[in-house]
């Protein structure tokens, strides 16, 4: 591929802002990154966990869990785009607009959305269940799904 058609191909997003949730690690990571290289400025927001080893849990993803977003950000900053982590809990009602108006303060209105984070637990409606690799499966409950649907704004309006 010529270098004029790469070019164009990285700057089909300049002048974007993309908000990427959950962009410290996987695939927030991976899409942030992605995005930048298309020209986007991005918005990273992550949240550290203290996640004890598990049999569902790597020690690599733990360990990664536990970073902030200082190492993506300056991973997109050497393509040459802004960027600004913030650190956010989805579960927190305000959240939303928080990184709306941050992103809008230092970088502009946002574009893109790439919500990648929730507040995922392993649940299931066959209670005291285990998976093929034993990882145990929580019983659902209003308490156990209402984590999720407020992550991700499915309850109502954000």
């Amino acid at each position: 591929m010529s270098s004029a058609v790469e070019a164009d191909r990285r700057a089909t997003l300049a002048g974007r802002v993309a908000l990427v949730t959950g962009a410290n690690h996987g695939i927030g990571r991976a899409c942030a990154v992605a995005l930048a290289r298309r020209g986007a400025d991005v918005l990273v927001t992550y949240l550290r966990t203290s996640d004890e080893p598990a049999a569902d849990r790597s020690a690599q993803y733990i360990e990664e869990r536990r970073r902030d977003g200082s190492a993506v950000a300056a991973g997109i900053r050497a393509l040459g785009r802004r960027c600004l982590p913030i650190e956010a809990d989805l579960r927190d009602a305000d959240a939303a607009r928080r990184l709306f108006d941050a992103a809008e303060a230092e970088l502009g209105p946002v574009a893109i959305l790439v919500h990648n984070a929730s507040g995922w637990r392993k649940d299931s409606f066959a209670p005291h269940q285990a998976d093929v690799t034993g990882r145990r499966a929580w019983p659902v409950t209003p308490e156990s799904i209402d984590p999720q649907l407020t992550a991700t704004r499915a309850r109502g309006p954000c």
